[in-house]
């Protein structure tokens, strides 16, 4: 198991810390949903240790994590997804992924905090249409809660390169095992290039506007996963997009940039060589979110098909005995954005031709 778990868990501490956010996902915790537990006996250990005789150990722990470190229980969590991703058959995932949809929608209820969670799950074992997804929850409750995104207001300073960092940090912390230094690398790379006048404002770290990267990523971050703001980060995320999207239909951002911006968030999510679930999916959201408008957004959505096939490729290539340094996944140049395919699986160079911009 990934280090960050404690040494002496097994496969149903894992489950238990998964099940134990549904229950907690909305602040407090009903004794009906505390009552489910006892149905997932199912997941036992080689040492016929269930969920529920390793329940109480792994609440006590996680809320003592809680209080003491927030960012070692988002690392946790993320590692506790990322067991069942790796072991679990679909089926097993099925059954997991619906015993939390319905602990979270015993009070007919379905809170945003708990749409986010099942959704931060989902993005991580599944490919899947996020209508459908919300269609599966509206059967199981009469009501799922959504913010009112119109109401929520930016901090004074905030400007589009917070708007855009807020993606980086989002598609940064989607990749395996978390932001790791490649990421962290490639934001700081990419967010000083983007430069924009609006509204006879110039913005981006050239102009000023904002001044200094680290203060700007830590707004950023504090914005997003700020413990005092009852808000999840995919609110923020939300928020950020509409703003993106208003600044569209008011002409002060074009067709290119949404496609350069795009690009940079395929570009982030390769980087350390390893494109996740969860950024996969993503991705292909925004792109088909954007491809009426943008036309490369479709291509994006090719590339990264393709990217993924040979990561794929790669990894069956290996589990055959192939040595991984004869295959090494694919590179980005940060200073061109162009990938650079590995010619073990491409032998022609990049698939779709010269790449756009």
């Amino acid at each position: 198991m990934n280090p960050i778990l404690p040494k002496h868990w097994q496969e149903p501490h894992v489950v238990a810390c998964l099940l134990r956010e549904s229950i907690y996902a909305d602040g407090q915790a009903d004794p009906d949903e505390l009552g489910y537990l006892k149905g997932f006996g199912m997941y036992i250990s080689a040492d016929s240790i269930t969920v529920t005789d390793v329940y109480d150990d792994v609440d006590t722990f996680m809320a003592s994590v809680a209080k003491s470190d927030e960012p070692k229980y988002l690392d946790i969590m993320k590692a506790a997804r990322d067991y069942i991703a790796e072991n679990y058959d679909n089926d097993q995932k099925n059954m997991l992924i619906t015993g939390m949809m319905n602990i979270v929608s015993l009070d007919d209820i379905i809170k945003y905090k708990e749409f986010v969670y099942l959704r931060w799950c989902m993005d991580g074992w599944f490919d899947y249409q996020i209508e459908e997804f919300i269609d599966d929850l509206k059967k199981r409750a009469s009501k799922i809660e959504f913010p009112d995104t119109t109401k929520i207001e930016d901090p004074e300073s905030w400007t589009i390169i917070h708007d855009i960092g807020v993606f980086y940090t989002y598609f940064g912390n989607l990749a395996d095992g978390g932001i790791k230094n490649p990421e962290k690398e490639y934001i700081n790379l990419t967010l000083p290039k983007w430069n924009f006048r609006i509204r006879d404002l110039d913005y981006g770290f050239d102009n000023g506007n904002p001044t200094d990267i680290g203060e700007t990523l830590d707004c950023i971050f504090n914005e997003m996963y700020d413990e005092s703001d009852p808000n999840p980060p995919m609110i923020r995320v939300n928020v950020s997009h509409k703003n993106l999207v208003d600044y569209f239909n008011n002409n002060h951002i074009q067709k290119d940039n949404i496609g350069t911006f795009l690009h940079t968030l395929f570009h982030l999510s390769i980087y350390d060589g390893i494109i996740s679930r969860g950024q996969a999916h993503q991705l292909t959201y925004y792109c088909s979110q954007w491809s009426s408008m943008c036309p490369k957004a479709a291509t994006l959505i090719d590339l990264l098909k393709i990217a993924l096939q040979g990561q794929q490729l790669r990894k069956e290539l290996i589990a055959d005995g192939i040595p991984p340094e004869m295959l090494p996944p694919c590179k980005i140049d940060p200073e061109t954005g162009k990938m650079e395919f590995n010619p073990e699986i491409f032998p022609d160079g990049d698939p779709l031709g010269e790449q756009e911009e």
